[in-house]
């Protein structure tokens, strides 16, 4: 079987990308985490195992071995409290969770709402230990394996750059706003959440706008809300209520969510944004 080590690096790896970032989460070199992979494939292979893919956390286990490894060392890591393993979308890592407590090991890179999917993969197989999302709306907790625990909610807006012509004018309609600008891709947004929109886009269109045919940097609008703003302050909210808006969750599983180290993410999470509030006056936040 895998020691606690050798699953640490494989995980880590599957899930952080690179072995120097495996060497740093548990400060060792990377020859020597380089050494430990090729040992943790070899263990893999002679139980049966076969890696899919060298950075991809699904591993070909029809006996389910590594979910039963996986499972034991996520409840070590817990008792042991080592420190949780988190992947955070866009603005709940670099609004809420930064600076990111000792021991807990935050993904490296901005992750928008388009990875949700990849973030409750990871939280399933229990790579990660707790998911904090962003979707268009409150994700169903009918999952079999996890639960959601709502942190906010806040309006979905039309943003644009603040050089557009629209990005100062009152009152606008559906018509203004699809006359004087293009729908563009937004990476804050996911799938789910686009598709409500582009029907938005559509509607727009259908009640006599028509689409700008030029697409400009200052032709161009996007969706998402007062996060992105604080992100990306070269946008600015039309003068426009859209009826959507976009929930923040956090995403366990239902044998951890009422552990004492997920019980203090979620407080520091409710703690952090609460204090967003007084730059987002529409932040809900549910008791």
């Amino acid at each position: 079987m895998l020691s606690i080590e050798e699953l640490a690096c494989l995980d880590l790896h599957a899930w952080l990308g690179t072995q120097q970032a495996v060497a740093e989460q548990l400060v060792s070199s990377q020859s020597r985490i380089c050494r430990i992979a090729k040992r943790s494939c070899h263990r893999l292979n002679e139980l049966g195992l076969t890696l899919t893919s060298r950075s991809h956390p699904v591993i070909a286990d029809d006996q389910g071995l590594l979910a039963q490894l996986r499972t034991i060392h996520q409840a070590l890591r817990f008792h042991q409290q080592r420190g949780l393993r988190l992947q955070a979308t866009t603005w709940l890592r670099h609004l809420a969770l930064e600076p990111v407590p000792c021991n807990w090991v935050v993904n490296p890179a901005p992750l928008h709402g388009s990875n949700n999917c990849a973030s409750l993969a990871l939280l399933e197989e229990r790579v990660i230990d707790a998911a904090p999302i962003t979707g268009p709306e409150a994700v169903a907790d009918e999952h079999p394996q996890l639960c959601f625990m709502t942190l906010s909610r806040k309006p979905l807006q039309i943003l644009v750059h603040r050089q557009h012509c629209l990005a100062r004018d009152k009152g606008l309609t559906i018509g203004d706003i699809a006359d004087n600008s293009t729908l563009t891709h937004s990476s804050f947004i996911n799938p789910g959440c686009r598709r409500i929109l582009e029907r938005m886009d559509a509607a727009m269109i259908a009640s006599g706008g028509r689409p700008c045919r030029r697409l400009e940097s200052a032709a161009a609008r996007l969706y998402g809300n007062a996060m992105t703003c604080l992100l990306k302050p070269e946008l600015v909210a039309l003068d426009f209520e859209t009826p959507y808006t976009s929930a923040d969750v956090v995403a366990v599983h239902h044998d951890w969510s009422t552990h004492p180290a997920l019980r203090a993410l979620l407080t520091l999470l409710r703690e952090r944004l609460s204090l967003l509030r007084k730059r987002i006056p529409s932040l809900d936040l549910p008791s």
